[in-house]
């Protein structure tokens, strides 16, 4: 958690939101991107469902806190999640960019 506190001083905090869920179904015809089923203690922060996309610029990594490529994240439906995110600014409020996710955590 200490992790935590110090990457997010380093993001917008004002906007960034904080989540654990698992990934209920990866987004059809789209790469990098999923809908997450946030877990009950953070649907005040958030909808039950969101979308998450990721990209190059997400910092991600493994239960042992290794940092992992995109190629290596293996991000598949069930996957336990926290995840730092910023709503995206094209999107819903329901669609978020991933600027963290701990795999397993």
């Amino acid at each position: 958690m200490g992790i935590l506190l110090g990457i997010s001083s380093l993001s917008t905090a004002s906007t960034s939101v904080h989540l654990l869920g698992f990934v209920e179904t990866l987004c059809a015809g789209e790469p990098n991107c999923f809908e997450l089923r946030v877990e009950k203690e953070y649907v005040a922060v958030a909808a039950k469902r969101i979308i998450v996309r990721f990209d190059r610029s997400t910092k991600i990594y493994d239960p042992e806190n290794y940092e992992l490529t995109l190629q290596q994240s293996n991000i598949i439906e069930g996957s336990h999640l926290r995840l730092l995110l910023n709503p995206d600014p094209g999107g819903t409020e329901h669609e978020y960019h991933a600027l963290f996710i701990w795999i397993g955590d």
